[in-house]
């Protein structure tokens, strides 16, 4: 079995930038932007997890931008927003490195000794 470690993929085709923070680190999704997040990221700003439906992601998502409301559901924004969010899985494949041993370093005698200065022959 390969490890794996699985992201998401974002590409923002609003015609508005949407912002968000996550631990600390802000998300920027400007206009056709792809922006690449850690799955508890996707999870905490979009409800996303690899095997989630596309309609709780959207309840979680019109909620948390407030795409929600009355006055927008009565207008179809919540749905024309999400609509234009496109999720892409990202699969990164997690390879073992084998670390070499490090070699000795050859010392490169010098002619005539080591080097005095002034100050140690007093």
């Amino acid at each position: 079995m390969t490890d794996s470690i699985t992201n998401l993929r974002v590409t923002n085709m609003n015609d508005f930038v949407i912002t968000d923070r996550f631990d600390g680190v802000p998300f920027v999704f400007e206009p056709k932007k792809p922006v690449k997040l850690p799955a508890d990221a996707a999870l905490h700003i979009f409800g996303w997890t690899p095997d989630c439906p596309p309609e709780t992601c959207k309840t979680h998502t019109c909620r948390r931008f407030g795409w929600n409301t009355p006055a927008h559901m009565e207008k179809g924004t919540d749905n024309k927003f999400f609509g234009k969010l496109r999720f892409e899985k990202v699969l990164h494949r997690i390879v073992e490195v084998v670390e070499e041993e490090p070699q000795a370093v050859a010392l490169i005698p010098t002619k005539g000794g080591p080097k005095m200065h002034a100050s140690d022959s007093a």
